[in-house]
């Protein structure tokens, strides 16, 4: 882990100290009643959270999942993102 290195700490003790830094600031963060809200059960929940805000920005990562064997069933699922174009 790169964290480790960065902090000069073996892995674990970086991940360790990560998540308890982590909680830490969810903690203030919940109770100065500033936490960003994290889930929301309906379309009208989260946009009613959101009708103040004039722009939104999502931070999305991408999920690996693990392809399946069968051939037509990858071509459904391949985003072809990573062709090359020229």
């Amino acid at each position: 882990m790169i964290l480790g290195l960065v902090v000069g700490m073996d892995t674990s003790n970086a991940k360790r100290n990560q998540e308890t830094g982590i909680a830490v600031l969810k903690h203030a963060l919940q109770t100065l009643g500033v936490a960003p809200k994290r889930e929301f059960t309906t379309v009208k929940e989260f946009t009613d959270y959101f009708t103040k805000e004039e722009e939104l920005i999502f931070d999305g990562i991408e999920q690996h999942k693990q392809r399946p064997s069968h051939k037509e069933e990858q071509k459904s699922l391949y985003s072809g993102k990573k062709n090359i174009t020229a």
